[in-house]
């Protein structure tokens, strides 16, 4: 066996290479073939922690829904797709809760918003990546309502990214949110749902 050090390879003719029949090239990484547009890894979280939630400023929902990714280049997109159920039958039915993506550099210390969330022109109303909502007229401490979080982000950096859901409610008559599961614990109509998360790398 030889090894064949070269940085480029291109075709003597013609615009194609080819790999005869019955033969393989085999990368030995997950960055060992990558172009624009590629996924370059996918990173998944699962937890079923059942928090509330009762804070008219943008407050993280769980520490333990943190998906953590370590992008590759500097420059990739991060496209971001999480789910999870709330019950806001807890607030006033025309108190208005906001939840949103956000992102960390610093090991969790501080949270920021995702690139994809304004142009800048939305003047005074909150940029998000998730939704706004509020409470159907009716809506008691165990109906379930499910939630989406759908966001591209630029983190440009190659370290750690952790990435956790935050919610704010409206100032006026606040009250328990329950994130994850109803309010009543019975086996007749309680129910529990995980909290998932996707994160993709895609090259630019």
């Amino acid at each position: 066996m030889s090894t064949l050090e070269v940085n480029n390879i291109t075709s003597q003719t013609g615009t194609t290479i080819t790999i005869p029949t019955g033969k393989q090239l085999i990368g030995t990484d997950t960055g060992s073939f990558i172009s624009p547009g590629q996924i370059v890894q996918v990173v998944t979280h699962r937890h079923g922690d059942m928090p509330q939630h009762n804070s008219s400023s943008w407050t993280e929902i769980s520490s333990n829904y943190r998906l953590t990714i370590t992008p590759k280049y500097s420059n990739s997109k991060i496209v971001l797709c999480a789910r999870n159920t709330v019950n806001p039958g807890g607030i006033g039915s025309n108190t208005i809760f906001l939840w949103s993506l956000r992102r960390s550099t610093d090991s969790g210390s501080t949270f920021t918003n995702l690139t994809s969330e304004t142009d800048g022109n939305t003047g005074a109303r909150w940029g998000i990546n998730g939704g706004a909502g509020r409470r159907l007229n009716g809506t008691d401490a165990n109906d379930m309502n499910p939630i989406g979080w759908d966001a591209v982000d630029t983190p440009g950096v190659t370290t750690a990214v952790i990435y956790s859901p935050f919610c704010k409610q409206e100032t006026s008559g606040t009250g328990i949110m329950y994130w994850g599961h109803s309010s009543g614990n019975t086996s007749n109509w309680g129910w529990h749902h995980f909290y998932t998360i996707t994160a993709m790398e895609i090259k630019v």
